[in-house]
């Protein structure tokens, strides 16, 4: 029971931990100008298509204070009438005001092109799109837990490898399954360009 309440009681401050950076993180006027200046600005719009929403994203966005300088990135998602894809939009603060230095978006696996100011460079072409790439890795994450999950039922090598023999892991079984089986789900949303991983 009092196993129970503890991991409960990490549960309950890791997510308010994360709500706590999260709303520190967003909170200032710098994510809505950043916003308002990706709705205007026509090479995002000519990538995507008439912007249909802007999102953004706490992974992959970050601020850092210095010296009274201030400045930083967020990763917006952008649905627009062509495409889905992640944008990395980075700004410096000047007064109240954020000003954008520049705009990429991801393309494969960790490549990303700059999109504003126009770059002279061509836009390199991918083996596979950024969508595709996250659909893999998530598969192929949901292939491990499945294995992990197999491996507990069985008492295979594959657990013992990694676990302690006296480790209990009966209960940790269906916490493989039910990962590999979200993972999974999220791995088809994925493919269809829904929403993306990095």
């Amino acid at each position: 029971m009092v196993r129970k309440l503890l991991l409960l009681g990490i549960l309950v401050v890791a997510i308010g931990g994360l709500f706590v950076v999260k709303t520190e993180l967003f909170s200032g006027p710098e994510a809505e100008q950043c916003k308002a200046f990706v709705l205007k600005n026509a090479e995002v719009q000519n990538f995507f298509g008439t912007i249909k929403s802007v999102t953004v994203r706490f992974v992959g966005s970050g601020r850092t204070e210095k010296q009274n300088a201030i400045w930083g990135y967020y990763s917006f998602v952008v649905k627009g009438s062509k495409q889905t894809g992640e944008i990395r939009v980075e700004w410096n603060m000047h007064g109240i005001n954020a000003d954008v230095t520049r705009i990429s978006v991801r393309t494969g696996l960790m490549g990303e092109n700059q999109l504003w100011p126009p770059s002279k460079t061509e836009v390199s072409k991918c083996l596979l799109p950024s969508h595709i790439w996250d659909g893999i890795i998530l598969l192929g994450m949901s292939f491990i837990n499945f294995l992990f999950h197999i491996s507990i039922r069985k008492n295979g090598s594959l657990v013992r490898f990694f676990y302690p023999p006296a480790l209990r892991l009966t209960k940790l079984t269906w916490t493989f399954l039910i990962s590999a089986i979200a993972l999974f789900l999220y791995s088809i949303i994925c493919f269809l360009n829904i929403w993306i991983l990095l």
